[in-house]
């Protein structure tokens, strides 16, 4: 998931500053708080953390930059949050993916979304009874019997590398 980084609100009665300083990368990883930028106002030098932990995709300023409060200065890709989890266990291994059971209801986690490496079988990485992560991403036909489906992704937890 990429998440926008914007410009908080620096201080009282500051609505912008100029770019002084670029401290990471497009590739870096970031961990909360970590400074992204520095920007100078009429009072001081202010650093701007990342409110996330993830990869720097884009640096969205440059150096010299005036950037007001709210302006987008990176996009960072997060890992899925620890609401987006379900805890579910692994109920049967097939050829195209794994069915995993989310509290009574089951759910496919296509071979696709297991991983972000190419999975040939899903009994390479997996075994029947583990428990896993995973992550809803589309309900279908909810309430309609046999055309139910549930499909869960593990791979949306996890960071691209």
């Amino acid at each position: 998931m990429i998440k926008e980084i914007k410009v908080p609100e620096i201080g009282e009665n500051v609505e912008s500053g100029k770019v002084v300083g670029i401290l990471v990368n497009a590739g870096d990883t970031v961990e909360v708080e970590e400074g992204i930028i520095e920007v100078e106002t009429e009072k001081a030098v202010v650093e701007i953390p990342s409110p996330v932990k993830g990869r720097i995709v884009e640096i969205m300023v440059k150096e010299g930059d005036e950037v007001a409060t709210g302006r987008v200065i990176a996009r960072v890709e997060v890992e899925g949050t620890e609401s987006d989890a379900l805890e579910g266990v692994v109920t049967r291994l097939v050829p195209f993916g794994a069915f995993v059971d989310i509290g009574g209801i089951e759910g496919l986690v296509h071979i696709s979304q297991i991983s972000h490496q190419r999975v040939g079988d899903p009994s390479d990485v997996l075994q029947e009874g583990q428990t896993v992560k995973v992550k809803v991403l589309e309900i279908q036909n909810l309430g309609q019997g046999r055309s139910e489906r549930i499909s869960l992704s593990i791979k949306a937890l996890a960071l691209d590398p």
